[in-house]
């Protein structure tokens, strides 16, 4: 369990049109400033945290739409996705010991003409994702077989929706409403010989730490992502928790924490263990555009766990401290565009028994 973790937030209005001109290079050059800020004031503060057991000393969050797309259709395609991923790794490498976590829009194809190959391809995320939601029994022919009948990521996208994470909270019947809408265009789109022009968009946050993606979590429903003709936004996967090196995160996206995606996710899946103080993440961190904090969806040890509410709107932007005697706000040193704190864990070990990885 870490001692100390010096948090850096970009604490920026993502929905500003001059920052929504932003090309994708200029966001990555503010996080790597970003980095570099977090590494000098680690250096001057707390030196001895880089030669420490602590496999993470630093985390850099961002606001829900910092890689966001202009104009009607806030997504990236699914290449400029992977671009950002891949630049993203990059940038981790550079600073060791620091996690970063990015939220991406982002869309891709729904179309394949090689349904085989493809789901070759998807085999191995699939298989991934299946095992860290503890499902080991996996058939690769079976999979395949399912596969030949019809488009292997519109299959994808049935399981994604009709799985058994997709009844995870109070938006079961608006994700059954989802897979309705995506069959209903499918039918129209292959009336009109269009069908390739079908796309499915999600929000993902992904983890980077020294080069390596570490973990991911989608968004559970989206609001307003999506608002052009054709394109279907696909909820989240997983129970929104994410187990990283020493400690937990709990991931809740903007609207998403007004609906308690977190607290009442556990309570509805079968296959997730009621949250307690045992097994409750050790942050609870909170990407939007705007959403007031609600304190009866926050999900965090209260024996020291944080609170952490990365905003474009800065009343929402929150660090917080849950004690057993309360609650303490955390001292912000605002440089430029980042707000830093310091999160001090108790001296006691956390319990840390979460039961998967999202």
């Amino acid at each position: 369990m870490p001692k100390k973790i010096l948090l850096i937030d970009i604490a920026v209005n993502t929905l500003d049109p001059l920052f929504l001109a932003k090309t994708i290079n200029e966001k990555l050059s503010l996080i790597k400033n970003a980095l570099a800020t977090l590494e000098t004031t680690i250096d001057t503060s707390f030196p001895e945290l880089w030669v420490s057991s602590q496999k993470i000393v630093g985390i850099v969050v961002m606001p829900e739409n910092f890689f966001s797309s202009a104009g009607k259709s806030r997504q990236y395609l699914e290449k400029e996705a992977r671009e950002i991923e891949r630049e993203l790794a990059k940038l981790s490498v550079e600073f060791p010991k620091i996690l970063l976590i990015a939220p991406i829009i982002w869309k891709k194809s729904a179309y394949f003409t090689d349904e085989i190959s493809e789901a070759k391809k998807d085999f191995a995320g699939y298989k991934q994702d299946k095992e860290q939601r503890g499902i080991t029994s996996l058939d690769h022919e079976r999979y395949l077989e399912k596969c030949r009948t019809q488009n292997s990521r519109i299959k994808k996208a049935e399981q994604i929706i009709d799985g058994p994470a997709g009844y995870f909270f109070d938006f079961k019947d608006n994700i059954k409403g989802v897979s309705n809408e995506l069959y209903d265009k499918l039918r129209e789109l292959r009336a009109k010989d269009e069908r390739k022009s079908l796309t499915i968009s999600r929000t993902t946050a992904r983890f980077f730490l020294n080069g390596k993606q570490i973990g991911k979590c989608h968004k559970g429903s989206d609001f307003e992502e999506v608002r052009d003709y054709g394109n279907i936004f696909v909820s989240g996967t997983a129970i929104p928790l994410v187990q990283l090196p020493e400690l937990s995160l709990g991931i809740e996206f903007c609207s998403n924490h007004k609906f308690g995606i977190l607290k009442k996710g556990h309570s509805i899946s079968a296959n997730s263990p009621t949250l307690n103080e045992e097994n409750k993440p050790h942050i609870h961190l909170i990407m939007s555009a705007f959403i007031r904090n609600l304190p009866e969806n926050v999900q965090v040890k209260k024996t020291g766990g944080f609170l952490v509410h990365s905003s474009s709107e800065p009343n929402s932007r929150t660090y917080t401290q849950y004690l057993p005697d309360g609650t303490k706000s955390l001292d912000i040193l605002q440089q430029n565009d980042f707000n830093i704190v310091t999160l001090d864990f108790p001296p006691h070990p956390f319990h840390n028994d979460l039961a998967r990885p999202a």
